[in-house]
């Protein structure tokens, strides 16, 4: 895991209760930086105890969506196969959250949230995605350092 902001607060290190606050500046993100997930904006939240980050604010968050995802995506819609297992990357102006089963991302009426993969990318006032699978945030390291034994 990495962390970079102006401020930063760990609230309760080491136990499942672990919390980050990290605030950024007018002229750089705050960030927090997992093997599968970057995440950066200005106010960003990540509760180990909710299963949950948010960034109030503007943002951007990277993340490579798992195989088995990609896979059960392609077959089950036509959107589907508009997505393969390269990293994603979601811009928005207002907000984000995520509480381990659902992301939600909020443009504003001048800036769209930007959903881009590859060459393509999707722009909207405000997305929605529901996980089939709800997935812990700090097992992503987990289980990427696993599969590397």
């Amino acid at each position: 895991m990495r962390v970079a902001a102006k401020e930063a607060e760990l609230v309760a290190p080491g136990t499942d209760e672990a919390r980050v606050l990290l605030v950024g500046d007018a002229t750089t993100a705050a960030t927090f930086q997992m093997r599968e997930l970057a995440l950066s904006g200005y106010n960003v939240v990540v509760d180990r105890a909710a299963n949950a980050f948010q960034v109030v604010g503007p943002g951007k968050l990277a993340v490579r969506p798992p195989a088995e995802t990609v896979a059960q995506t392609a077959k089950s819609s036509q959107i589907g196969a508009l997505f393969t297992d390269e990293p994603v990357e979601i811009e928005w102006a207002e907000a984000m959250t995520f509480d381990g089963s659902t992301l939600a991302f909020r443009g504003s009426e001048k800036h769209a949230v930007l959903i881009s993969q590859r060459t393509q990318t999707l722009r909207c006032r405000e997305a929605r995605f529901t996980l089939t699978r709800p997935i812990l945030i700090f097992d992503l390291d987990a289980q990427a350092t696993e599969n590397l034994d």
